[in-house]
């Protein structure tokens, strides 16, 4: 019941789809179009979209509480299929009261004490390639880190896009990003275990063209 479905050749039902939070707008525009394209056919289908941290997209994935999600994953859940999407650059920063960020050239070695945002339920944790050695700021999401960082107080790594306009202010500063930044691979995740419907397979090929992977 509430499923998608095909019926006479036109789609029907709902589709529960999950955005990890703080998406870039230029992936929001293609979600956009994914839905434009989606419309187009013969449909009459419920769209729910929801936005969440990656964690929660996982949890509501493997409870059968959406059908797809995109954003990335911790890879532990054997339930849980993953393809890619698209990719993310992240970098590490400091706000313009932190001591480095008038420092000419930072090194490494000045990093060792410096206290940094903590994710404790984040995937990407141990991906950054810089691992505060202590923390006294946790965030799970982007703009609670963001706030730590603006603090002037903490460290810590943003999606390039969600900085650009501080950057742009002369509010942050990116610290060592040829060493020190990463790129996020995000996926579009579905149960393993569940059939999916006709509209959710063309849906998934709406997005998947949107996005220019077909």
């Amino acid at each position: 019941k509430g499923e998608a479905q095909g019926m006479a050749d036109k789609l029907m039902g709902e589709l529960r789809i999950g955005l990890s939070e703080a998406l870039d707008g230029q992936v929001i525009e293609r979600v956009g179009e994914a839905i434009r394209r989606f419309r187009q056919r013969n449909q009459a289908v419920q769209i729910e979209l929801l936005s969440a941290p990656p964690a929660e997209l996982e949890r509501r994935l493997l409870h059968d509480q959406l059908h797809l999600a995109i954003g990335y994953f911790s890879g532990a859940q054997l339930a849980i299929e993953h393809r890619l999407l698209f990719s993310e650059d992240q970098a590490l920063y400091c706000a313009s009261g932190h001591p480095l960020f008038r420092k000419k050239t930072v090194t490494l070695t000045d990093l060792h004490e410096q206290d940094g945002v903590h994710h404790p339920y984040r995937f990407l944790q141990l991906d950054e390639p810089w691992q505060s050695s202590h923390s006294s700021a946790r965030s799970e999401q982007v703009e609670g880190s963001l706030a730590f960082i603006l603090s002037g107080a903490h460290l810590g790594y943003l999606p390039n896009h969600i900085a650009a306009p501080w950057l742009k202010a002369g509010k942050l500063r990116a610290i060592l990003p040829k060493q020190l930044g990463f790129t996020v691979q995000f996926h579009l995740g579905s149960h393993r275990g569940r059939q999916p419907s006709e509209a959710q397979r063309a849906f998934e090929e709406d997005l998947f063209s949107s996005f220019g992977n077909d």
